[in-house]
């Protein structure tokens, strides 16, 4: 997610979109294998939730960062969103 949101002139809008779809270097079907049926988060993904937490640029410049978090991340895209907001 750094990585996306670090692009130079990725910022077009008065807002930021991240997408958060797999951990680095896991294959989509071993996602699939590993969490379905999607129920709970089995695999916390720190690394993601420091970022989408840290992005500083959303914040100073006083935008929205649309977040999309996918089932393949960790196991539970809700859960994981509910994580985020957690003190």
């Amino acid at each position: 997610m750094r990585r996306q949101l670090a692009i130079p002139d990725s910022a077009t809008a008065d807002f930021l979109v991240c997408r958060a779809l797999l951990r680095r270097g896991r294959p989509y079907a071993d996602a699939v294998a590993m969490f379905s049926p999607y129920t709970e988060v089995k695999d916390p993904n720190r690394s993601a939730r420091i970022h989408a937490r840290a992005d500083g640029r959303a914040r100073e410049n006083k935008q929205f960062l649309f977040l999309f978090v996918n089932n393949r991340l960790e196991g539970n895209a809700p859960l994981t969103i509910l994580s985020l907001l957690e003190p």
